[in-house]
């Protein structure tokens, strides 16, 4: 069955995904309407993208019979609205990460998603990306040994306006939500779940964290070192230190192109891929394959993984404190 897109939210990630689109197959999927706050704005983003389709109001594109699977770019906090929305009109989701504020909210997602039987998934674009699948599947072979410790680094210079999506409140602005959610990421792919984190934070005048670091500790004296940063320029570099060689997985890691490994005896390896535009279309095909299967769930990301993934971003943001005016 072929399936008819939507895009909810137009701002800057939609765009990407707009563009991406072209890549997957038109056999498979069409990208046939959008929704915006503005109707200027939906008219603007459908003719730039060739959609045929636009609306003025979120709940007109829900209504649309004509669409069997949203793609929802919203600001986090209203991400399990639209989605229950969604999922409730009878439409598959596609949400942009993090799928939801915290795990409560998510949990309250996946009981209507599965009432309505119904697929969901959370939009980690990285856990597609070819230099990702081809680490986590060397790593996974056992041959450069076990992991020793990794890093993930993620930040740039954010010009501050208090009521953007990145540092109001109550849009769940701040680092952590929006870019520390990809190093949190690497480390749940890579090593699980901690068995501890330890945590430091600053904050933004208006409440929500501009840098946040983050210790999580496994088994066996294993650290990866996560950091997010709103205030400046980092290398965006990802480290993996195995027992037999290193990764380094090149800026930007998370939408990689190339990575780099140099084993103990000193031979240093350079592995490329072909990447067309950001990969997000990788994305819009792996759902185009899972609804049309039996098992309508991710079997590469699935909703436990997200599951565990907020629950690993709740526990950072109860040690340094962070909690948004709406979850009070």
């Amino acid at each position: 069955m072929k399936l008819r897109w939507g895009i909810i939210g137009l701002g800057k990630i939609a765009g990407h995904f707009a563009r991406d689109f072209i890549h997957a197959s038109s056999d498979q999927n069409e990208l046939v309407a959008v929704a915006s706050r503005s109707l200027d704005k939906a008219r603007a983003f459908a003719q730039n993208h060739h959609i045929t389709e636009y609306y003025g109001t979120y709940e007109d594109l829900l209504g649309d019979p004509n669409v069997d699977i949203l793609y929802i770019a919203t600001p986090h906090n209203s991400h399990k609205k639209y989605t229950i929305e969604a999922l409730n009109a009878g439409k598959h989701v596609l949400c942009e990460k993090p799928m939801a504020v915290n795990k409560a909210e998510l949990k309250e997602m996946i009981d209507v998603t599965r009432k309505n039987k119904v697929f969901l998934m959370e939009a980690l674009w990285t856990r597609w990306n070819p230099v990702m699948l081809e680490v986590l599947q060397l790593i996974r072979s056992g041959k450069l040994g076990s992991i020793i410790k990794a890093e993930a680094d993620f930040g740039f210079k954010a010009h501050f306006d208090p009521e953007s999506r990145l540092f109001n409140p109550q849009l769940a602005g701040g680092a952590l939500l929006d870019i520390g959610i990809y190093p949190l990421f690497l480390s749940y792919l890579l090593l699980g779940e901690p068995n501890s984190i330890s945590t430091k934070a600053e904050f933004s005048t208006t409440g929500v964290d501009v840098e946040t670091s983050v210790e999580l500790n496994y088994a066996h004296n294993v650290k990866f070192q996560a950091t997010c940063t709103l205030l400046a320029e980092t290398d965006t570099v990802a480290r993996i230190t195995c027992e037999k060689a290193k990764i380094v997985i090149k800026a930007r890691w998370h939408e990689a192109e190339s990575y780099q490994i140099t084993y103990a005896d000193g031979k240093i390896e350079e592995h490329s891929v072909e990447l067309q535009n950001r990969g997000y279309y990788q994305e819009v095909k792996h759902c185009y394959e899972r609804v049309n299967s039996a098992n309508a769930e991710s079997d590469m990301w699935s909703l436990r993984n997200s599951l565990a993934l907020v629950g690993i971003l709740d526990q950072v943001r109860a040690k340094i404190g962070l909690v948004y005016p709406f979850e009070k």
